[in-house]
């Protein structure tokens, strides 16, 4: 709990004059850690999930682009829209993903649609900065994916990867941590709700790939 961790520093830095940015620094590690350690599993999974994969191995087409497009669009809106609840989140805020998707899908010629993300809002800070980390962190990773398109996506795809720049400063990471400075985060509600989110979108992608397959299916016919 790094409420409890916070306020046990708070006692050594009155009575041994310890640095408080490098305490603080070792509180959000540890925190950051923590979150890294316990989500590795479902981390690993989501990565390697089928509609993931297309963007790094196998066939990738336009169509096939256009669907993740799509499904990180469905993700990414309703989970902005809970997070401008959070009353810490003006204060500390993350870039408006969905609208760099939606620009992506305009370009392909491709409308956004199907089932939306419809998970738990996040009731307390804690649980907001575990699901936070799994959208600043997915971000992060969108601009390691972004290599791989340069070679793979069709011709006709290539300017439709705004989503996948990011921010160029990876500002939301950075208000992400600044923010968990200034709150008392509970370690074990942030993780739950960091591997619940992660259950949440498996859940959410396979229902998008599974509509794809079954378009392409259909096209056969």
């Amino acid at each position: 709990m790094v409420g409890i961790f916070a306020g046990y520093w708070q006692y050594v830095l009155l009575h041994n004059f310890v640095n408080l940015g490098d305490v603080l620094s070792l509180i959000i590690r540890d925190l950051r850690q923590q979150l890294r350690d316990a989500t590795k599993a479902e981390h690993h999974k989501i990565d390697h999930h089928l509609l993931m994969e297309n963007l790094l191995r196998g066939d990738l087409n336009k169509k096939g682009y256009i669907t993740v497009l799509n499904a990180l669009y469905c993700l990414h809106f309703p989970i902005e829209n809970a997070f401008l609840a959070i009353r810490h989140h003006g204060e500390f805020p993350s870039p408006m993903r969905s609208g760099w998707l939606a620009e992506d899908l305009d370009r392909m010629g491709g409308v956004a649609g199907g089932r939306m993300w419809s998970g738990r809002i996040p009731e307390t800070v804690s649980g907001y900065v575990g699901m936070r980390y799994v959208i600043e962190g997915s971000a992060m990773g969108g601009k390691l994916i972004l290599r791989h398109l340069a070679t793979r996506l069709p011709v006709e795809c290539r300017d439709a990867t705004r989503f996948f720049q990011g921010d160029s400063l990876d500002l939301g990471w950075k208000n992400l941590w600044e923010m968990t400075e200034q709150v008392s985060v509970v370690s074990s509600e942030a993780i739950d709700a960091a591997k619940r989110l992660f259950d949440e979108i498996d859940v959410l992608f396979t229902h998008h790939a599974e509509n794809a397959r079954m378009e392409r299916v259909k096209d056969q016919f």
